[in-house]
C-alpha cells in the first residue's frame, strides 16, 4: 500500500515564506527611509542615512504670550506677531521685545514689511490690517469682509491679502482695497506667492465643510486683478505655505483627520512641486502639520513641521533629504531665517528658538520598533561609526512583545560600545536599539557619527499547526479542484498507467499554518476500527491534498492521522511535530445486495425488494421496466432509507400482455450500486 495508494493532487500548491524564518536573519538600518521613523533628542539624520549631533536650540526671546504667529524680518530687525491678546512685539538690540501694538483683536496672524522699517500686520477674528511704523504708530489700513487675514504679501503698487471666511485675496492700495480673487467653493486663502510674472493662491476647505458644502479639497489657483485660473485641485485639506524659485511652485499640503473619522487622526502632509505649466508632483510626504515652509537657498528648501517637530532640508527635485533636527522644546508654530540662521516661534508660549551653528554636546536616537513576526532570540548587535577623539558611540538595546513599547519591555541593556557585541535583552518578538552620541566639547565641529546599524535575531520554533483534515468520495465531486492524475499500474514501473476506478477513490485534504513561515513536510498513517496501531501509509508529502485509491482497501470503518514537521526548515534537535486524526469515515467498494420476491394478485404482480449493504446504509431505490432509462423511485418500507439492511415493496400496476424484465437498483451512501432483475410474464 505505501508509495502507490496516494497521488498528489495536480493543483494543490503549497505555499512557502521568503525566508525560512527559523534561520538566522539580519535587519540592517543604512538609509534614510530606514530611521525616518524614529525618535529621539539632538540627532541629525543625513540623506545617506547618518546619524550625527545636531545642531543646538538657542532660546532667542520670550515675550510671554500664548503663542507666536508669525515673525518678519524688517532692516533686519525682527518682529514678532502674537496670541492671544492681538500683540506686536519688536526686538530690540539688547535682546529684548519692545511691545509697539496692544489691539483689540486676538491674534496678529501675519506680518510683512511695510518699508521704512514699519510692518503690516493682519489679524483675526476680525479680519483687520494694520500699519505699524518703525517708531510704534499704529494706522488701520483696511477692515476686511473676512474673519482672518492669513497671509500679507507687498504688490509693486500695493499689498496683497489672503483672507478666510470667505475665501479672497484683497488689493489695498492708497487706503482703498478691491476684490482680487475670490471663490465660493474654498473656504479660505491660505498662502499667496509670486512665480515670474504670474501671482498664485493656495486655499483650503471650509470648517466642518462636505459634500455640497464647498470643495473638499485644497486648491492653487492664478490670480490677477483681471485672471482666475485652477492650477491644482490637491489630495489635501489645506494648502499652508507657498514659495517660489522663477517659475516653479512648492505647496506644502495638509489634511488634519479628525478623531471622529474612524481612522488614524495622524496629520499627513506633502511637498509638491508645480512646475510652469501646472505639472505636479509631490518632492516629500510624510507625518505631522507644516509650520514654516523657507524659499530655497543653495537648491534646497527648508520645512519646519510639528506633531512630531523636526527640521527637514529638501532638494527642490526632490532626489535627496535629510532631518537636521528635532524640535521639541516648543510646538513649531512658524518659521522665518534671520542672518543665516533659523528661529521657530512657538505655537505655545512666547518663546522663539534659534538654531545654532554648533552641535549639541550629546544626544539620543531610538530606531523604529523592529518586528521579528515571532518570539525570538537575539545574537549580535553591530555598527559602523566614526569617532574623533574625545567622541564616543554607544548602543543599547530593549525588547517586548508589544508592538509599542510599555511598562511590559523590559528595561533598556547596559551600554554597547564595541561592534558586534551580543544583544543581552531577553526573548521576545520585538526589539529596538538606541544610540547614543557623545561629542567633544573642546572640538563640536568633528562630532561622532553612526552610518549603519545590523543586528541578527532567531524566531523561536513553534510547532505547526492542523487547522483541518478531511476525506471525501471523489466521484468527481466539485470540492476537488481538478483532474485525476494517471497511477502506475499497481505501483509497477514498466510505463503503463490506468485512472483509477473512480467508486474507489478519495481525496485527502488539510489545511495548516506555520507560525515560523517554515515548510512542511507531512506523513499519513491509517487504522481501521478494530485496529490498535497506525500504518504508515506515505511520508515526505509536501501538497496539501492527495487522491486516494481505496480499491485493495478493506472495507469498514476507518480513520486517518496526519503529522505535519517542519523539519525541513529546522536542525533535528529544533524540529516539531503536530497531528491530527480524522473523524471516522466508512470504505465501501461494495454494492448492495438486492434480492427479489414476486407474486401474482387478481392479475398484479407485486415485487418484494430485499436490499442489504456490508458496510454504510441504503441511501435510496427505484426500479424499471424493460430496460427504462428512468424508473420510479422506491419507498422503504420502514418510511426511511436509514440503515445497511432494508426492504421495499410495490405493485406493477397494469402491464401488456407478454414478457417483462424488473430491474431493481439500489445504492448506498457511497454511491455504490447494487441491481437485480426478476422475469414476469402477463396473459
Amino acid at each position: 500500500m505505501k508509495g502507490r495508494c496516494l497521488a498528489p493532487l495536480a493543483l494543490m500548491l503549497l505555499s512557502f515564506s521568503d525566508i525560512a524564518a527559523v534561520e538566522p536573519v539580519t535587519r540592517l538600518h543604512g538609509r534614510y527611509d530606514d530611521f525616518a521613523d524614529g525618535t529621539g533628542q539632538g540627532v541629525a539624520i543625513s540623506s545617506e542615512g547618518r546619524l550625527t549631533l545636531a545642531p543646538a536650540w538657542v532660546l532667542l526671546v520670550d515675550v510671554e504670550s500664548q503663542r507666536i504667529w508669525d515673525l518678519a524680518i524688517v532692516g533686519n530687525v525682527l518682529w514678532l506677531g502674537t496670541g492671544d491678546e492681538g500683540q506686536l512685539f519688536r526686538l530690540q538690540r539688547d535682546g529684548k521685545a519692545q511691545l509697539l501694538l496692544d489691539s483689540p483683536e486676538i491674534g496678529i496672524q501675519t506680518l510683512v514689511g511695510a518699508g521704512a522699517g514699519g510692518v503690516f500686520a493682519g489679524t483675526s477674528p476680525d479680519g483687520i490690517i494694520y500699519r505699524i511704523d518703525d517708531n510704534g504708530g499704529v494706522k488701520t489700513v483696511a477692515h476686511t469682509t473676512s474673519r482672518y487675514v492669513w497671509d500679507l504679501v507687498t504688490h509693486k503698487d500695493g499689498l496683497l491679502a489672503a483672507t478666510g471666511g470667505p475665501a479672497q485675496v484683497i488689493h489695498i492700495k492708497d487706503g482703498q482695497s478691491h476684490l482680487w480673487f475670490e471663490s465660493a467653493d474654498d473656504g479660505h486663502v491660505r498662502a499667496l506667492v509670486q512665480a515670474g510674472d504670474h501671482w498664485f493662491a493656495g486655499t483650503a476647505v471650509a470648517s466642518g465643510s462636505s459634500e455640497g458644502e464647498g470643495a473638499a479639497l485644497a486648491r492653487i489657483y492664478e490670480i490677477g486683478s483681471d485672471t482666475q485660473r485652477l492650477v491644482l485641485e490637491t489630495e489635501f485639506e489645506e494648502v499652508t505655505f507657498l514659495v517660489a524659485s522663477g517659475d516653479t511652485i512648492f505647496a506644502a499640503v495638509t489634511t488634519t483627520p479628525s478623531a471622529g473619522d474612524g481612522g488614524s487622526a495622524t496629520p499627513h502632509s506633502a511637498l509638491l512641486r508645480i512646475e510652469p505649466g501646472g505639472a505636479a508632483f509631490s518632492i516629500w510626504e510624510g507625518k505631522g502639520i507644516f509650520a514654516g515652509l523657507l524659499a530655497p537657498t543653495d537648491g534646497k528648501l527648508t520645512a519646519v513641521l510639528r506633531e512630531p517637530g523636526r527640521v527637514l532640508q529638501l532638494q527642490t527635485d526632490g532626489t535627496n533629504f535629510e532631518r537636521v533636527t528635532r524640535i521639541d522644546s516648543i510646538v513649531a508654530n512658524t518659521a522665518i531665517r534671520w542672518n543665516g540662521r533659523l528661529l521657530v516661534g512657538d505655537g505655545s508660549s512666547g518663546r522663539v528658538a534659534k538654531l545654532s551653528s554648533t552641535r549639541r554636546d550629546s544626544g539620543w536616537f531610538d530606531a523604529p520598533v523592529e518586528d521579528l513576526g515571532a518570539h525570538g532570540q537575539w545574537g549580535t548587535l553591530q555598527w559602523h561609526a566614526h569617532t574623533p577623539r574625545g567622541t564616543s558611540v554607544q548602543l543599547r538595546t530593549r525588547s517586548g512583545n508589544s508592538a509599542v513599547p510599555d511598562e511590559n519591555w523590559s528595561s533598556w541593556s547596559a551600554a554597547l560600545s564595541e561592534s558586534g557585541s551580543r544583544i543581552s535583552s531577553p526573548p521576545a518578538r520585538y526589539l529596538q536599539y538606541r544610540v547614543v552620541l557623545h561629542g567633544n566639547i573642546d572640538d563640536p565641529k568633528d562630532g561622532p557619527f553612526v552610518q549603519r546599524v545590523s543586528f541578527t535575531a532567531r524566531q523561536t520554533n513553534l510547532p505547526p499547526r492542523i487547522k483541518s483534515l478531511a476525506t471525501f468520495a471523489y466521484r468527481g465531486n466539485p470540492q476537488a479542484p481538478g483532474p485525476l492524475p494517471p497511477q502506475p499500474v499497481n505501483g509497477g514501473g514498466n510505463g503503463s498507467f490506468r485512472l483509477p476506478q473512480s467508486k474507489s477513490l478519495r481525496v485527502v485534504r488539510w489545511h495548516t499554518s506555520d507560525l515560523n513561515g517554515d515548510q512542511l513536510s507531512y506523513r499519513l498513517y491509517l487504522r481501521g476500527e478494530d485496529q490498535h496501531q497506525w500504518k504508515l501509509v506515505e511520508e515526505n508529502l509536501e501538497l496539501t491534498s492527495v487522491f486516494w485509491d481505496t480499491e485493495s482497501m478493506p472495507e469498514g470503518m476507518t480513520q486517518l492521522r496526519l503529522v505535519a514537521s517542519d523539519a525541513v526548515d529546522n536542525p533535528t534537535e529544533w524540529a516539531l511535530e503536530a497531528e491530527r486524526i480524522s473523524k471516522p469515515f466508512p470504505i465501501d467498494n461494495s454494492p448492495p445486495v438486492v434480492q427479489l420476491k414476486t407474486r401474482q394478485q387478481d392479475g398484479v404482480w407485486f415485487v418484494e425488494a430485499s436490499l442489504t449493504d456490508q458496510v454504510t446504509a441504503i441511501h435510496g431505490a427505484s426500479y424499471s421496466v424493460d430496460y427504462a432509462d428512468h424508473g420510479p423511485r422506491l419507498a422503504a418500507q420502514d418510511g426511511l432509507f436509514d440503515s445497511r439492511m432494508e426492504n421495499a415493496f410495490f405493485d406493477l400496476g397494469d402491464l401488456p400482455k407478454g414478457e417483462h424484465i424488473i430491474s431493481v437498483q439500489a445504492w448506498d451512501q457511497l454511491d455504490n450500486v447494487g441491481v437485480a432483475r426478476v422475469v414476469v410474464g402477463v396473459d
